[in-house]
């Protein structure tokens, strides 16, 4: 039944005191209100606080104590927070985590404010819980073996490869949130062989080729390789990249020696096989991953006078060689079978055995006689023949110069002549007539005179 004027008029004023004051306690009472005027209550934590840390005190209205006016409790069940007993704190239960591997990544809870020793209703205050991201997380390699790079990557490449060729990708992940706590620099730890290799930039996760390799002096060889992010501190995860060279074909044969030598037998045939020194002919690919066989042969104008085995190299004389009596040098050739542009040059120097030591023995003419024909009219000087010697000398007749032949002896002169032409073919050789000498000058005086006579004209 409702209060009339007249009614409350009627009441006793102590009542209506009561009651006056029960209406403005009701409009004044703030409890369970959130202090700021707002609807919820929001807190920002790291993803690395610790659970049972206290992330936050709300700011509601009213005393949660023992003895307080107002009760707090949260409405959800097995929530990651939790209201510590007679407070207003907020405190952590389970771990979270900004990427959701460990946790939830935020917390939405609604807390109901009771206000004590009333019967109004109790009221809802929404709690929102965000986590914001922390370093928590090392860039872990991509593909590397195991989980984390411990294994580490691989590359197989050939020693032509070009400086600047890719060699292999490393690619490295931070599971961070999106900023300098999950970009990855990379790098290659100092180090032996670090010069070999890098990565195009340190934003990228190539691997190029830094410095020409070489079979032949490194085969193999490990780099350390880093991935670090921009945190603060910064974290970082290292692996390794093993290289495997593989060999190529960039490489002439060679010779077990630069020079052989070989003695010739004075009993050697066609065919004769030739003991070389200082070992047997023998060439091989000096790539050592590859070693393609080789094929013998010999080259130049004196080819003709050996026989090589083109697989083994045994040298054997040829016909041509036995007509030879001093040293020949023959150009010998090791081709690889698998590619004619790799070939290698060796000479063998073939001579006759040393003859026994003794006396020196004189030389000996060829021939046992020789002879010439030699006109009449042929000048002072001029040579006659030639004579050779068992020693490869030879030996020059000049003519000699002729005696004078007195006039009287003219008759004898041209009988001299007619002999020397008689006796040419019996290897006989006279000295050609000399010139007839000027006549002597006349001691007569000079005047006309007659053959006939021999006394001056007007002489007695």
């Amino acid at each position: 039944m409702g209060l009339t004027t007249r009614g409350a008029a009627l009441l006793p004023p102590l009542l209506l005191l009561l009651l006056a004051h029960a209406a403005a306690q009701a409009i004044l009472d703030s409890r369970c209100y959130l202090m700021n005027g707002g609807a919820v209550e929001s807190f920002y934590i790291a993803e690395d606080t610790p659970v049972g840390a206290v992330i936050g005190t709300l700011t509601v209205n009213g005393d949660a104590s023992v003895n307080g006016d107002i009760t707090l409790r949260l409405q959800e069940r097995n929530a990651a927070v939790a209201l510590a007993p007679h407070s207003k704190n907020l405190t952590l239960t389970r771990a979270l985590d900004r990427e959701e591997r460990l946790g939830p990544s935020s917390v939405y809870v609604n807390v109901r404010c009771d206000r004590r020793r009333t019967t109004d209703p109790s009221f809802v205050i929404p709690v929102s819980v965000r986590v914001w991201d922390v370093n928590d997380n090392a860039p872990a390699w991509q593909g590397a073996g195991v989980a984390g790079g411990a294994g580490g990557y691989r590359a197989r490449v050939s020693e032509l490869t070009a400086v600047g060729a890719r060699l292999a990708a490393a690619p490295a992940r931070d599971d961070d949130q999106p900023g300098p706590h999950s970009v990855v620099h990379y790098s290659v730890l100092p180090g032996p062989y670090q010069e070999y290799v890098k990565f195009a930039n340190e934003l990228d996760s190539v691997i190029v080729l830094a410095k020409p390799l070489d079979y032949e002096t490194l085969r193999n060889f490990t780099v350390t390789l880093r991935a670090e992010d921009q945190g603060q501190p910064p974290r970082h995860n290292d692996t390794t990249l093993e290289v495997e060279v593989t060999d190529a074909d960039d490489q002439n044969p060679a010779f077990t020696h630069d020079h052989y030598t070989a003695v010739l037998p004075d009993d050697a045939v066609e065919g004769t096989e030739l003991e070389i020194s200082p070992g047997p002919i023998s060439a091989s690919d000096q790539d050592l991953g590859i070693r393609a066989p080789v094929r013998y042969s010999s080259t130049g104008e004196q080819r003709a006078l050996l026989r090589l085995h083109a697989d083994s190299g045994r040298a054997a004389a040829a016909a041509p060689l036995l007509a030879q009596h001093g040293p020949v040098t023959i150009v010998l050739k090791a081709t690889q079978v698998d590619n004619p542009d790799r070939y290698a040059f060796a000479t063998l120097t073939i001579s006759r055995p040393p003859r026994a030591a003794g006396p020196p023995r004189p030389p000996r003419f060829l021939q046992p006689a020789y002879s010439a024909a030699v006109p009449e009219d042929t000048p002072v000087g001029a040579t006659l023949l030639t004579l050779h010697t068992d020693t490869g000398d030879t030996v020059s007749t000049p003519a000699p110069r002729a005696p004078y032949t007195p006039r009287r002896q003219r008759g004898h002169a041209r009988r001299g002549h007619a002999a020397h032409a008689a006796h040419r073919h019996r290897g006989h050789c006279e000295y050609p007539r000399p010139p007839r000498p000027p006549p002597a000058a006349s001691t007569r005086p000079s005047g006309p005179h007659c053959s006939r006579c021999t006394s001056t004209p007007g002489t007695l």
